[in-house]
């Protein structure tokens, strides 16, 4: 009976049919279904049903990751809250076992305050070879500490078996009279005041003969019978999650219903890089509406067994996950209409790396639970480095104060007043470059992406910092080098793009270029020092080196003989100085000009540069001790005469 359509379904003999649209309070009479009685010999096996395939947080951990839930678990349970706390889930499926370890809690706590069994009416829906709905159902009630966790373990549960996998006889069975237990059970669950419906049994092909399958002109949201039922549902407020299929990724428009309904949340399966799976249904629908609405992992995903946990695969296993994070919205929004809520869901959703923008196999891509969550005057910082990695331990500041620091899914929530938005949020991290963010809105995701960053320190044999260093840097084997000049410090800060080890070498004039050092990419925290060697020249001579001032009369002179070894990245030149001081430090000669490695100074016309014991005044210098200092290269060399009386 469907209170909600005035109307009633039945098996009867077709003679009765006449006498049943003659009586008076009979509107009409319409056949639940086409029948085509198959030719002797035609009746075959239907294939088989494609609504699961095979198969802290312990072993659910990277499923729950993707959708962001660890984050949002513990900004619910930082507010005193269990997740899920609240929220009535409707699960309509084949049958329920609950076991399991993983459903300790719920049995202990009376969470599942209905059940019901609309396929053979027996007292419980509680079947022990139902394997299907109890891995659907743990997807969102489990919790087993350290083992295993479903999405909204503090909910409570109206369960309902709608859906005959076999018959009597064992063989495989779909016929459309489940639609028909599916469609009673959204009646009483509505009645009971169930906020959220997740249903993983859907309809499309494989009716077992002679009732016929739906084709795709169908699936247009109003023409199957689940599809009706699921909109009843929701026109009295009822939110429908539902498997968007199994029939493939590879073609368009293999969707089953009633994810072809527009209001209907419908889920696709990706896999744990975010990456469409083979099996996911397509949209768009019969009447050209993009579905899925998002996608979760649906794709060895982690479900209890008899034996303890497993994997299986199957959007029947992604669609419970999006409906615990509906859960959660509802829980943090209780107010909020289903409509809102399902917007909230829709907003929070990123696309996948694998897709350019919202399109019939990924929807509006993955939801992010914690950014649908949130509420209040909360904001959400997402820290990512350029690996798409998310960054824990990130310090959040707004104008010098410390707002919060990332956790290890790389999530910091933080209060913003919101008259006073935009603000500036900046983001540091050791090892990374400093990023910020301008928020614009509460109830926000702002994410940041931080560069990696290697620091080079350069530094002399003595510790002392090299100054106008330059660092050179490739992948491993890979490309040309990049260079980056140190600051003054003597500190490059190089930023990691990749996860291949860095073939790194420093240089700087006046100094020996140092050889490839090999650093891996896990050393990015860390500040690595090389350490250069000042380089040697190949010549500096003054000869001779004792001059008298009678010698200075009669014009002799010093030759000031240097030469530069020939070394990158020297081999164009530098500029040489060459200067003669007391030992007071004045300055009593000079000589400059450029002067290319491997070749001896020189003056302007190509002859020796020579100092012949007199000031630039032309005049002789004073008996004594003198210095012959040379400036080449960044480096500093001298030598010590004598002039006597």
């Amino acid at each position: 009976v469907f209170k909600w359509a005035n109307a009633a379904s039945f098996s009867v003999h077709a003679g009765t049919i006449t006498t049943i649209a003659s009586l008076p309070f009979v509107k009409d009479v319409l056949p639940v279904a086409t029948v085509r009685v198959p030719a002797p010999g035609a009746l075959k096996r239907a294939p088989g049903k494609r609504s699961a395939g095979p198969g802290g947080y312990g072993h659910s951990l990277t499923q729950l990751a993707l959708l962001g839930v660890p984050q949002a678990h513990r900004y619910i349970q930082e507010k005193g809250a269990v997740p899920g706390e609240d929220v009535l889930v409707g699960v309509f499926d084949e049958g329920f076992w609950l076991g399991h370890p993983s459903y300790d809690s719920v049995v202990a706590r009376g969470a599942v305050v209905a059940d019901s069994d609309f396929v053979t009416h027996s007292p419980d829906p509680y079947v022990d070879s139902a394997d299907h709905g109890m891995q659907v159902m743990a997807l969102i009630a489990g919790h087993e500490p350290d083992s295993f966790a479903g999405i909204a373990w503090g909910a409570d549960f109206i369960v309902a078996r709608t859906e005959q996998s076999v018959d009597s006889l064992g063989q495989e069975y779909e016929r459309h009279v489940e639609e028909d237990n599916w469609a009673a059970a959204m009646v009483w669950a509505e009645s009971l005041g169930v906020d959220i419906v997740t249903t993983s049994v859907a309809y499309r092909g494989g009716f077992t003969s002679p009732d016929t399958d739906y084709v795709y002109e169908d699936m247009d949201g109003n023409t199957a019978i689940i599809a009706r039922a699921a909109q009843w549902g929701i026109d009295r407020g009822v939110i429908v999650v539902s498997a968007m299929g199994n029939e493939g990724s590879f073609a368009t428009g293999t969707l089953v219903s009633p994810a072809d309904v527009e209001d209907v949340v419908a889920v696709g399966a990706v896999d744990a890089d975010r990456r469409i799976a083979f099996f996911s249904s397509t949209g768009p629908t019969a009447d050209g509406r993009i579905k899925p609405d998002l996608v979760a992992m649906g794709l060895g995903v982690s479900v209890p067994n008899t034996t303890g946990y497993g994997l299986a695969s199957g959007t029947s296993f992604a669609t419970p996950m999006v409906a615990g994070l509906v859960a959660l919205v509802k829980q943090m929004h209780p107010a909020a209409s289903p409509q809102d809520i399902r917007e909230r869901v829709y907003r929070a959703c990123a696309l996948s790396p694998y897709q350019d923008s919202v399109d019939n196999y990924y929807g509006r891509g993955i939801p992010d639970a914690l950014h649908a969550c949130i509420a209040g005057s909360d904001v959400y910082l997402l820290v990512e480095d350029t690996l798409s990695r998310r960054v824990a331990g990130a310090e959040a500041y707004r104008d010098g104060t410390l707002m919060g620091v990332s956790d290890s899914f790389g999530a910091v929530v933080f209060s913003l007043d919101e008259s006073a938005l935009p603000e500036t949020v900046s983001v540091h991290h050791s090892g990374m470059a400093n990023g910020a963010v301008i928020v614009r809105s509460v109830q926000s995701r702002n994410r940041v992406v931080l560069d990696h960053v290697l620091r080079i320190r350069v530094a002399d044999p003595r510790d002392s910092l090299v100054q106008d260093a330059r660092i050179h840097v490739r992948e491993q084997g890979n490309g040309a080098y990049t260079s980056y000049t140190v600051d003054s410090n003597g500190v490059a800060s190089i930023p990691r793009y990749s996860t291949v080890s860095y073939e790194v070498y420093a240089t700087a004039p006046g100094y020996v270029a140092s050889g490839d050092t090999l650093i891996p990419f896990d050393l990015f925290s860390d500040t690595v020092a090389i350490i250069l060697k000042q380089r040697s020249v190949s010549r500096f001579a003054v000869l001779p080196n004792v001059l008298s001032l009678s010698d200075i009369k009669d014009d002799a002179t010093m030759r000031i003989d240097f030469m530069a070894m020939e070394d990158v990245p020297l081999g164009e030149g530098q500029w040489c100085q060459i200067a003669v001081r007391s030992l007071n430090g004045d300055a009593v000669w000079e000589f400059a000009g450029w002067l290319t490695a491997g070749r001896a100074v020189a003056d302007k016309n190509g002859a020796p540069v020579v100092w012949d014991g007199r000031s630039r005044s032309g005049r002789a210098v004073a008996p004594g001790v003198y210095f012959v200092i040379v400036h080449y290269g960044g480096s500093t060399y001298k030598k010590k005469v004598l002039i006597t009386g």
